[in-house]
C-alpha cells in the first residue's frame, strides 16, 4: 500500500513509495529523499496527480442549489 505523509515541508524525510502533497499536487517518492517534490527533482519524485483548476460557482454565477419557490 501507499502511505501518504501529508503536506511536504522543507527538510521532511520521505521513504521510497510514500506520497506527499505539495503545491496542490500529489507526488510519489521514487527513493528515500528529503528533496522538494517538483519536476526539477525527477530522480526523486514522480507526479501522480496534477493540481486542478478552480471551478465556477453555479452556472454563469447563478446558484442552482437554492430552494425552489412554489406559488
Amino acid at each position: 500500500y501507499m502511505k501518504h505523509v501529508g503536506f511536504w515541508s522543507d527538510g521532511k524525510a520521505v521513504k521510497a513509495g510514500e506520497s506527499a502533497t505539495h503545491d496542490g499536487a500529489l507526488w510519489i517518492a521514487k527513493r528515500d529523499t528529503n528533496a522538494k517534490p517538483c519536476l526539477e527533482n525527477a530522480d526523486d519524485w514522480i507526479l501522480a496527480a496534477r493540481k486542478g483548476r478552480d471551478g465556477k460557482d453555479g452556472r454563469n454565477g447563478v446558484d442552482k442549489t437554492a430552494p425552489v419557490r412554489v406559488g
